[in-house]
């Protein structure tokens, strides 16, 4: 560049872009001269990914929609409504949500499946069983000699019974489905759409039938507890006041049968003991008839409360085989091989050309 104010600027410019062309010019006589570097390495991009598609196997995706309607919060769920059509109040039900898939990843409801029966590929068993024969877990613990874990199979007795090496082998099943910081290559995938609220479960898996029945038990154990578990203050009240009612009505039914015991006695009729025991028995049916009104009434709000704080869920779609196959693309694959083996290979020749020109330019005083 030229100090001199007196150099004309756009002779400068010129120079500049001429240097640039000349530039490009020399990578790419440098390219066409060492073409077999970017070729071998494409060839060996390309090698490589083959390599990947051979070794890489078949994941078989079982996915499981559903709804959930729940009307718990009684009577805020009118004011929640009107909220949601101005777009607020709508954290309850993302609320709700979030806790049904922190549900169904819960190690109470994975364990729960795992230590329950299937059949695959005509073989009944339970399914911690059934992964363990999937995946190489046993060999890994073989290597690591931890025969203890390798030679542990489930059964119907010691599914039962607490043992270090089941609780380590359910514990790395659990990591298996829902992931790790170790691993993220889960089984489990689940969550739902913002606007609709449909939530999905899926499972991905290198059998086709563990990936339907695991998201087919997944979500029969875990509706089920959460059914369960958001009405059981509800349920506990109606049983109560069910109970209360059910004792009031025994006793109403018992004074009931004695009076008309009273009324069938003809020769009783007129004594005096006999309408003392008649008119003392209509005073407690009176009362007994009230105390049970009120007993049902108690029970018929407690029923109906029962039935709001219930949340309905809904299956939209179940798995059903045959499954979408989750495979790699082999074309695909080797065009990605070849291109980033060739840009590398590129790469490398020009770097070295810029680093020859800069090592061989004299330095100026």
């Amino acid at each position: 560049m030229h100090t001199d104010p007196q150099y004309p600027t756009h002779l400068e410019d010129e120079i500049s872009l001429r240097e640039v062309i000349l530039k490009i010019q020399g990578f790419i006589k440098e390219l066409f001269k060492y073409f077999w570097i970017p070729v071998i390495l494409a060839l060996l991009g390309g090698a490589y990914m083959y390599y990947q598609y051979t070794t890489q196997v078949t994941n078989y995706t079982g996915k499981l929609t559903f709804m959930v309607d729940s009307n718990e919060g009684g009577g805020l769920s009118g004011m929640a409504t009107i909220l949601a059509t101005f777009g607020l109040g709508s954290g309850g039900k993302r609320a709700n949500l979030d806790k049904i898939t922190q549900i169904g990843k819960s190690r109470k409801i994975i364990y729960r499946i795992l230590q329950s029966k299937t059949q695959i590929d005509g073989k009944e068993d339970f399914f911690a069983n059934h992964l363990l024969n999937i995946y190489p877990f046993r060999e890994m613990w073989k290597k690591a000699d931890r025969m203890d874990l390798a030679d542990f199979v489930f059964t119907q007795k010691n599914i039962q019974e607490k043992n270090p090496a089941k609780d380590a082998i359910l514990n790395t099943l659990y990591k298996k489905i829902v992931g790790s910081a170790e691993s993220e290559n889960q089984l489990l995938n689940s969550g739902y759409d913002d606007d609709s609220g449909i939530m999905f479960l899926a499972i991905t898996s290198e059998s086709e039938d563990f990936s339907i029945n695991f998201t087919d038990s997944l979500f029969d154990v875990m509706s089920r507890y959460y059914i369960e578990k958001s009405s059981a203050k509800a349920l506990k009240t109606y049983k109560v006041f069910k109970a209360k009612a059910d004792s009031i009505y025994k006793v109403l039914t018992g004074k009931q049968y004695a009076l008309a015991n009273i009324f069938d006695q003809d020769k009783t009729f007129y004594l005096r003991t006999s309408k003392i025991k008649r008119d003392r028995l209509l005073g407690e049916i009176e009362i007994f008839t009230r105390a049970y009104a009120e007993a049902y009434k108690n029970m018929e709000v407690a029923a109906f409360d029962l039935d709001l704080k219930t949340p309905y869920i809904t299956v939209i779609d179940r798995p059903i085989a045959p499954l979408p196959k989750k495979s790699p693309n082999l074309l695909m694959d080797l065009i990605k091989g070849l291109l980033l083996g060739g840009i590398i290979g590129s790469a490398f020749v020009i770097l070295r050309k810029i680093y020859r020109d800069v090592m061989t330019e004299p330095l100026q005083s």
